[in-house]
This record gives structure tokens, sequence and C-alpha cells, in this order.
């Protein structure tokens, strides 16, 4: 635990310094000249601590690969962040962001994007530019739309996008060749777009729709290359398939892939993906999900 506010004087010294970490504590913010003095950090971990807001001289850590800055307070990324050209992963959950800056679409390495638990309304539409993107979190926030660029990030496998507000996903999402599981429960869709009429949603391996209005629209009909999957299970809120019950809410998390079976064309008899992670008997994921 580290109990004081700021770093002390002292800390501008550690410049052969390549991995910060401090875990826990009552850091209210990173040295303004962290770029200039510590040029050879690789990664930061600064977790659960009272940091309000990044420093807009981290864009000069070249050598970065790892930011790591969830549980604090920050409420702004500075622009400088698409300068982190190297940057792989950058996890930001559980703050109180409530935009990314445009700039993040020059990240030019980024793999990872873990924005969840944050007060996010929009994503910027630059977020199409992160060629090399893997996975895409922004579960729990507030956002109400996600940008048909989106659909330009041709590595994306993992879109979780559950309790938030979006009224319609990008036209050409389900053509996206990449993408093998969408979690989109608990936002405001009243359907899903259908693709290309013979491959749309054909790679798509896990498709979470539960706690949508098209679950409640006897008339809705699913897109022909999802019907197969069963709208009855699409809809239903439950929790991890085989989840020991001693785990449920606790080391094992409603949508846990881990637990769920996954559609796969070699094992036709698998009953499709139905986590859900906002359900009471799953204690709603140990607090981490929103009671809706």
């Amino acid at each position: 635990n580290y109990s004081q506010k700021v770093l002390p004087e002292s800390f501008k010294e550690t410049s052969s310094l390549a991995w910060l970490g401090i875990y826990t504590g009552n850091l209210e913010a990173l040295p303004n000249s962290i770029g200039e003095d510590l040029s050879k950090l690789v990664v930061i971990q600064v977790l659960n601590n009272r940091v309000k807001n990044l420093p807009e001289s981290i864009g000069k850590l070249s050598k970065l690969i790892y930011l790591w800055v969830s549980g604090n307070e920050i409420e702004l990324l500075p622009d400088s962040i698409g300068q982190l050209d190297n940057l792989f992963c950058l996890w930001i959950w559980n703050n109180k962001i409530s935009y990314l800056p445009d700039t993040v679409g020059n990240q030019g390495h980024l793999l990872f994007l873990d924005a969840n638990n944050n007060r996010l309304t929009s994503l910027p539409d630059s977020i199409g530019n992160i060629k090399t993107l893997r996975t895409l979190t922004i579960y729990n926030n507030n956002i109400t739309s996600i940008p048909e660029s989106i659909t330009n990030l041709n590595h994306l496998y993992s879109l979780d996008a559950w309790n938030n507000s979006v009224q319609a996903l990008p036209q050409n999402l389900p053509n996206m060749k990449a993408l093998l599981t969408v979690d989109i429960r608990n936002n405001f869709l009243e359907g899903i777009p259908e693709g290309n009429v013979d491959d749309g949603w054909k790679n798509i391996k896990s498709l979470l729709i539960a706690g949508n209005p098209l679950c409640n629209n006897i008339k809705y009909k699913l897109p022909n290359t999802v019907k197969n999957m069963g709208l009855e299970y699409l809809c239903k809120q439950q929790c991890s398939v085989d989840c020991p019950d001693y785990f449920l809410g606790g080391a094992c998390s409603d949508g846990d892939m881990s637990y769920e079976h996954l559609r796969d064309d070699e094992w036709p008899e698998a009953k499709p993906v139905n986590g859900g992670c906002n359900t009471a008997k799953c204690n709603y994921d140990d607090g981490a999900c929103i009671k809706k």
C-alpha cells in the first residue's frame, strides 16, 4: 500500500526504471515530467489508487508497451496517448472516463483495449484505425452507439459491450471475418443486422443478446444465418454453463468463456452459448454487473 498522494521528488532520479508498479494506495497523480524523466519505462501498473488524470508527457514514453491504470479516478486521457506507438495493452477499467480521445486511433500496435466500468457515452470513429486490435471491452458504460468504423478492425475477435445503451449495431458487423464473440446483453437493441445473405454471422461462435427489447418482441425474426442458434437460448439470462454453484458470483464469472459452450460446427449437439451476467443467482458477478 502506498500511503502518499504524490511520488517523492527523488523518484525522478530513477531514470533506468523499466517497470513501475503501485498497487492499492492513495496516489493521486503521476509526475508531470514522467515522460522526460523515465524514458525507459516499459510497464506502468498503477492499480486501485486515486489517480485523477495522466500527465501529457506520458506520450513521450516511446518504449511503453503495457499501461494498466485500473481502479483509479481518471476522468480524461491525454491526447498524447496516441503517441504510444509501441503500446499493445491499454487497461483503463474502473475509472470515471467520459470519452476516449480521437488520438487513440493512432495506436500502431495496440492489441487489447479494456475500458469497462467507466462513463463512456460513445467511441471515436478513429477507433477503426487500430488495425491490430484483438479485443474491445467496453461493458458497464452508457454508450449509445458503436461506430461503423469498428468493422475495419480485421483482427478483432472479441467485442464485449453489455450493460450499455446501444440502440443499433454496425451494419457490417456480421461480416467481420475474425470476430468470434459478441456480448451485447442489456442494451436497447430492437434487432440485429443481417449481414451478407450467405455468410453473415457465419464466423461467430458466441452471440449474447439477452436483455434487449428484441427478446420481448414475439414478431421479431432473427437473420437466417443465426436462426439455428435459437432465440430462446440467445435471449435467456442464466449463469455460466457447467459452473458449480459454490463458484457463482465468485471465482466463476457468469461470462467466463471457459465455462460456456461455444457453437461449433464439429460439435452440433452442443447447446448454444447462453451465459448471462445480469442474474441474481450468480450474485451479479459478485457486484461486477449492473442490476437492471
